[in-house]
């Protein structure tokens, strides 16, 4: 997600970018994109306040990607901007109490009356336009991508990563262990149901990264070319990358259930862990199977697709 955030951020004016990282190259941006807070024109800028739940990399970063809904004079949104906003400006409210990913410090920001210049705010439209003020410094193929696409391809691939470090993490420790009971003292690596689901895990862990890469190589692809992604492709994306995660998230479940006993222990097991870390990756609203495949089915059967996510 600190990813995301840092492509985001290139997406902006130079002088954005320059607050950052003139000072600080390796400065860090958490982020909360769903509109939330309020937000009105002030002195040729912005005055921002209200919560922002959900923000990613809270207490690892200097600065904010904050989203919300700029109004007219009688509430009705106009449009969705992105405001940058330096820690200065706003305090955490330590509310990241979950069984996994805690170190996402996926917290609340406050923001109090703070004054936002022109130059740290974005559109939602010239986020989405072939234009972005930062193609000026930033002429990379990687910044013409969608910013859908991206923002949730950098959802599902850390959890594929971590299906990835379970499945390495239950060969090593089964490699040692041996069944008692029914099994008749037989060591793990000699059980058939093991040798299965090994095999099983393996293999959706490797569907999920193919796919992922597919997509990937292709956006990519159309990007070097100056080229608009076609629906198909990115209704595809969407497709892969929800089946992506869930393949992730059935290749540790499968693997935790063959792990026996030692692996509930409260601890610091890392196939647990990865259990707990996957579960929790796997509820965040970009992970919604049925939401993302019914658009590749709309799309697939001719029907209009709409989805800011695209």
């Amino acid at each position: 997600m600190l990813n995301s955030s840092t492509w985001q951020l290139a997406l902006f004016d130079a002088r954005a970018q320059e607050d950052v990282w003139g000072e600080d190259p390796d400065a860090r941006i958490c982020i909360s994109l769903a509109p939330m807070g309020e937000v009105r024109r002030e002195g040729g800028g912005f005055r921002l306040s209200g919560r922002w739940s959900f923000a990613y990399g809270s207490t690892h970063a200097g600065w904010a990607l904050l989203s919300c809904y700029l109004r007219d004079d009688s509430g009705k949104p106009l449009e969705v901007r992105t405001f940058l906003v330096p820690a200065k400006d706003y305090r955490i409210e330590q509310v990241r109490d979950t069984v996994g990913l805690r170190g996402t410090s996926s917290n609340d920001i406050l923001v109090d009356n703070a004054f936002i210049p022109p130059h740290r705010t974005i559109s939602a439209a010239q986020l989405a336009s072939p234009a972005r003020p930062g193609y000026a410094v930033n002429p990379e193929p990687s910044y013409r991508l969608a910013l859908g696409s991206v923002f949730t391809s950098s959802v599902s691939a850390p959890l594929v990563g971590v299906a990835e470090s379970a499945c390495a993490e239950y060969l090593s420790a089964m490699r040692i262990r041996t069944r008692v009971g029914a099994a008749g003292g037989r060591t793990v690596p000699d059980d058939p149901f093991a040798q299965i689901r090994a095999a099983r895990a393996a293999s959706e862990i490797d569907a999920a990264w193919l796919q992922l890469s597919r997509n990937i190589t292709d956006l990519y692809a159309c990007a070097q070319r100056g080229e608009q992604p076609a629906l198909q492709l990115r209704t595809r994306l969407r497709r892969d990358q929800v089946l992506a995660t869930e393949r992730a998230t059935r290749a540790v479940d499968l693997l935790m259930e063959n792990a026996g006993g030692h692996a509930l222990r409260i601890g610091d097991d890392a196939l647990q862990r990865a259990w707990r870390d996957i579960h929790t990756g796997r509820g965040h609203t970009t992970n919604d199977p049925e939401k993302a495949l019914v658009l590749y089915g709309r799309e697939a059967f001719g029907l209009e697709v709409h989805d800011p996510m695209l």
